[in-house]
């Protein structure tokens, strides 16, 4: 089942305070809200390659993003990303069999979609650009015409961005053509979510049902993962989902007041659109 999963300026976006005083460390006090609209960033030019097409299991180089980032309390300069979803921060390189990154010790790590994957034979890769103005610079990477099944000569299946942006500290996760073929145990279940260790309040990550309802559900209370998407159940059409962390500066984001619930401030909220029902149908 083909379906289109797209974010603007929320789809799946976890928001983290940008400097140290508002600096969020629990994942827990983050507020998760979900919708359905919006668009990927045109990266049809502009972009640095990472990851090359055909490639399974391989990482990038460490590469500077261009900005202080704040990511679970802790001050970020540089990345680098597999080509399996997932973008861990810091000078270590990723490694590249996190099939299942959420919840792994002392490593900074987001994902959209973490599962085994690979780039396209044919116009795959993984790339990335900076889109902005500081201080309200945006880190766009996108995984572009990955395939579910990471055996040599499937089909380009999924396309999805992961967004950085610089002071408010958001981070957004992006869907374009979703579409889950089949693939090995590896591949069935992906991950959406970040993490920076595997104790409690230290994991952030999404339960989504395979029936569709009820609507997808946020936990950062735990020292593991969510049950995650399961295989052959696409995330569906226009999905966005939003976290916000509290105590954020009035003005640590562009137009912050029109895109984040007004009760951000120290409890979880979680927001569903009841198109939701949707997903994963």
């Amino acid at each position: 089942m083909k379906t289109k999963l797209a974010v603007a300026v929320t789809v799946v976006t976890v928001f983290l305070c940008a400097a140290p005083a508002f600096a969020q460390t629990n994942a827990a006090n983050y507020a998760f809200s979900t919708t359905v609209s919006g668009s990927l960033t045109d990266m049809s030019r502009g972009t640095t390659q990472l990851i090359t097409a055909d490639q399974d299991d391989v990482a990038s180089p460490v590469t500077l993003i261009g900005f202080d980032f704040f990511f679970m309390g802790v001050r970020q300069d540089r990345f680098s990303v597999n080509s399996n979803g997932t973008l861990r921060f810091g000078a270590t390189t990723i490694g590249t069999t996190l099939y299942d990154p959420l919840a792994q010790a002392g490593q900074a790590l987001v994902t959209a979609y973490g599962a085994d994957q690979r780039t396209h034979a044919g116009n795959g890769k993984v790339h990335f650009k900076v889109i902005g103005s500081a201080p309200n610079r945006t880190l766009v990477v996108e995984w572009l015409n990955m395939q579910a099944d990471f055996n040599a000569g499937g089909t380009a299946d999924l396309t999805y961005q992961l967004r950085l942006t610089e002071t408010a500290g958001t981070i957004e996760f992006a869907y374009g053509s979703m579409s889950m073929s089949a693939a090995d145990v590896n591949s069935q279940s992906p991950q959406m979510g970040f993490s920076s260790n595997n104790a409690v309040g230290t994991v952030g990550s999404v339960t989504a049902a395979q029936s569709g309802a009820p609507p997808p559900t946020f936990s950062g209370a735990s020292a593991t993962r969510q049950q995650p998407l399961r295989h052959g159940n696409d995330p569906s059409s226009h999905v966005r989902r939003r976290w916000l962390a509290p105590h954020l500066p009035a003005d640590a984001s562009r137009g912050q007041s029109t895109r984040r619930p007004a009760h951000v401030h120290g409890s979880q909220v979680d927001r569903h659109d009841p198109q939701l029902d949707r997903l994963l149908e």
